[in-house]
């Protein structure tokens, strides 16, 4: 009797074995999917967006509605443009600096990191006529930043309002009250330097500084040591993340 019992337990245990076996390495499975989709930036999203878009490349955008206007809530990730024109990726430090045409780097030149926080072009992407974004989309302009910010409170709080959930380092607020979710992505300097990620997003916007007199245009910008957003102008070399607006 004693033989039975044990050879019946052990056929049980080894049911149980068969039977839990695949569900730990499913499990186990989905622990490594989590960590190789960890940057996966829809994972930031905490709103529901009134309905999304594609760029050429197929990428799908959710959009947000702010003031009455929709803009994107994810960073532009297109290597093409509007007519599948292709907007070359430049690693070099000096080739990017000597640009005076549209281009786009992921930060440091890791793919990784275009996952989490797309791609960074210069100014010359932006104002190509050829667009960046689908059929009615482009790049917001200055007043269309500002406006962001008024119907948040503006700028002295705005920044936070803005901020992903979770995606920024310090004490400042980050409640991304609209689902805009801007994350820190950083930006490529004029001389090709990466610097800021993950304290700092710099959006670029669709206004030259000073058309035909200066070579700068304008950008917004979001830190995470405050709540305020900033615009600001720089080097047309410079590299910057992208939202778009609906026309």
């Amino acid at each position: 009797m004693k033989v039975r019992s044990l050879l019946r337990r052990a056929s049980l245990d080894s049911a149980l074995v068969l039977i839990l076996f695949p569900l730990i390495a499913l499990g186990c499975g989905d622990d490594l999917a989590d960590d190789d989709g960890a940057d996966d930036k829809d994972d930031f999203h905490t709103v529901e967006p009134v309905g999304h878009i594609e760029d050429i490349d197929g990428n799908s955008y959710p959009y947000i509605e702010i003031d009455g206007r929709h803009f994107t809530a994810k960073n532009l990730e297109t290597t093409r443009y509007r007519n599948g024109d292709e907007i070359p990726q430049v690693q070099d430090p000096a080739e990017w600096a000597a640009l005076t045409t549209g281009a786009w780097a992921y930060y440091e030149n890791v793919e990784s990191n275009g996952r989490v926080y797309g791609k960074l072009y210069n100014w010359y992407a932006v104002n190509d006529p050829r667009g960046l974004g689908p059929e009615g989309w482009r790049v917001p302009t200055q007043s269309e930043w500002t406006a962001i910010s008024v119907a948040l409170g503006g700028n002295g709080v705005s920044g936070g309002k803005l901020k992903a959930k979770g995606a920024w380092t310090g004490s400042s607020p980050a409640t991304d009250e609209l689902g805009f979710a801007a994350l820190p992505g950083g930006h490529r300097d004029r001389d090709g330097r990466f610097t800021t990620i993950e304290s700092s997003a710099y959006f670029w916007t669709a206004t030259d500084y000073e058309p035909g007199l200066d070579d700068s245009a304008r950008f917004a910008s979001i830190h995470y040591y405050n709540e305020t957003f900033s615009i600001g102008h720089n080097r047309q070399t410079m590299g910057m993340s992208i939202r778009l607006v609906e026309e």
